[in-house]
C-alpha cells in the first residue's frame, strides 16, 4: 500500500500544483495537513472533480462517507482513503 499511496500523494500534488498555476498563485506547502478547500485552490466543484480524476486514474471508488468534510478535503487524509480504496479494490485490505 505503500507505494500506491505515494503515487496517489504525487498525483494529487501535480493536481494541486497545476491549480495553482491557473489561478496566478503560488504553490502552497504540501503537507499532510493542508486542508485543499482553504487554500481557496478549490470550491466543491473542482474538489469533486478532483475526486473523480482520482478515482479515474486509479481506477478505484473512494469511499467520503468515511470522513467528514473537513477531514476529508485534508490531503493526508485524502491520500489514506484513496490508498485504502486502491487496496481494498486489489484485494489488499
Amino acid at each position: 500500500m505503500e507505494n500506491s499511496e505515494a503515487k496517489i500523494r504525487a498525483f494529487i500534488q501535480h493536481k494541486i500544483r497545476e491549480r495553482a498555476t491557473v489561478q496566478s498563485q503560488p504553490s502552497p506547502n504540501l503537507n499532510n495537513d493542508l486542508n485543499l478547500v482553504d487554500t481557496r485552490l478549490f470550491d466543491s466543484l473542482s474538489f469533486v472533480q478532483l475526486i473523480v480524476a482520482i478515482e479515474k486514474e486509479f481506477d478505484v471508488e473512494i469511499d467520503i462517507g468515511d470522513f467528514g468534510p473537513e477531514e476529508f478535503t485534508v490531503l493526508g487524509n485524502l491520500v489514506r482513503a484513496a490508498a485504502a480504496s486502491t487496496a481494498a479494490a486489489n484485494g489488499l485490505q
